[in-house]
């Protein structure tokens, strides 16, 4: 563990918008491998949908988007109030540090450097997990169940983790929460790419926890990173300490009906989901015939991708490629991780080549 406490990092993909406007080109035409979203798009009939209901933008939102919450919980048959609605995952993460109470926050990295601002923001000391084994990057159930020892707060895990797609197997987490019931501890764990490996979800069991929180969001499935939508299971008690802290007109009225729309495409994930496990496969395989790259066998729709060749290093091969119209995460910023290392989304077949052609041109 360390007790370090960094200066704030802001480092994230998706800078679609500073990209097409530094090379003077539409947003339209940059393939963005950086942050890993449904290449699929949203929905279809999404945009209809929202078209049809714009009218409603002159009405403010609901607060506390209680219907929508229900209908999460009956989705997933979850008690009623054991859901609350925000304004995007991140949302939850900046309301939990500050709102459990001041304390060390333990973090299992590498990780989402939000989790590292909130707590800083909150004004709480931040300590680090150091990883088993890497790259890339996981922790045997011993060094998991040791990061919920007395000492911290709060205790962030990704599931699967970002960048590296590795996952926790959910008998562990359970364990880890069953350990910290009743204690002074809490446990967050985040979601987001879970429905890339939905069987390992806790949000049905989230509910029967107080010291537990499930972090769950509509940016990656649904490709819905500009409305802002997500949500968080925990126990009814939980949420009603929570609740009246998020600012009362947190979810818009098009996120909300969005969030309607989501609920009934089961047949676009089922879709989704064959075409990232058919892509990432194909692209686990290309990997192997290069030596100038490795790959990391991945839960979700990116992977990691170690570059080999001492000339090149993330940095230089991320601004390189967004010359080009093609931007991956260098995933210098994450802790443990170092500057050989990048981020690639999983997309379309089409657009896959589009960036293994490039890599295998420039190493």
């Amino acid at each position: 563990m360390s007790d370090i406490t960094p200066s704030l990092n802001r480092f994230h993909g998706g800078k679609v918008f500073d990209t097409a406007r530094k090379l003077n080109v539409p947003p339209e035409e940059i393939v963005d491998f950086s942050a890993s979203i449904n290449p699929l798009g949203p929905p279809p009939g999404l945009k209809e949908y929202l078209f049809e209901r714009f009218e409603r933008v002159v009405h403010y939102p609901e607060i506390g988007a209680g219907s929508l919450a229900r209908a999460f919980e009956d989705r997933w048959g979850l008690a009623e109030g054991s859901v609350l609605v925000g304004n995007g995952s991140t949302s939850f993460i900046y309301l939990l540090p500050a709102a459990l109470g001041p304390g060390p926050q333990r973090i299992a990295a590498p990780a989402f450097g939000e989790y590292e601002n909130a707590g800083l923001l909150a004004g709480c000391p931040i300590e680090y997990v150091t990883p088993d084994t890497g790259p890339p990057w996981s922790y045997s159930a011993s060094t998991l169940l040791e990061t919920i020892r007395p000492g911290a707060r709060t205790v962030w895990i990704a599931n699967p983790a970002n960048p590296t797609g590795q996952l926790i197997p959910k008998d562990l987490l359970l364990e880890m929460a069953r350990r910290v019931e009743g204690s002074d501890r809490f446990i967050i764990l985040d979601e987001a790419f879970i429905e890339f490996a939905s069987e390992h979800s806790l949000v049905v069991e989230a509910p029967r926890f107080r010291n537990l929180m499930v972090l769950r969001s509509l940016t990656k499935m649904y490709a819905l990173p500009g409305l802002r939508l997500g949500w968080m299971v925990a126990h009814p008690d939980r949420i009603r300490e929570l609740g009246p802290r998020l600012e009362p007109w947190a979810v818009n009225v098009l996120a909300h009906e969005a969030g309607f729309y989501c609920l009934g495409q089961d047949a676009y994930v089922r879709e989704t989901n064959a075409l990232i496990e058919r892509e990432r496969k194909a692209l686990l395989e290309e990997f192997e015939t290069m030596d100038s790259v490795t790959a990391y066998p991945s839960a979700a729709n990116y992977l990691l991708v170690r570059i080999e060749r001492p000339d090149w290093d993330a940095p230089r091969l991320a601004d390189t490629l967004a010359l080009r119209k093609l931007l991956i995460r260098d995933c210098s910023s994450f802790r443990n991780v170092g500057g050989r290392f990048f981020r690639m989304a999983v997309r379309t077949r089409d657009q896959n080549r589009l960036l293994m052609d490039a890599l295998k041109e420039l190493l």
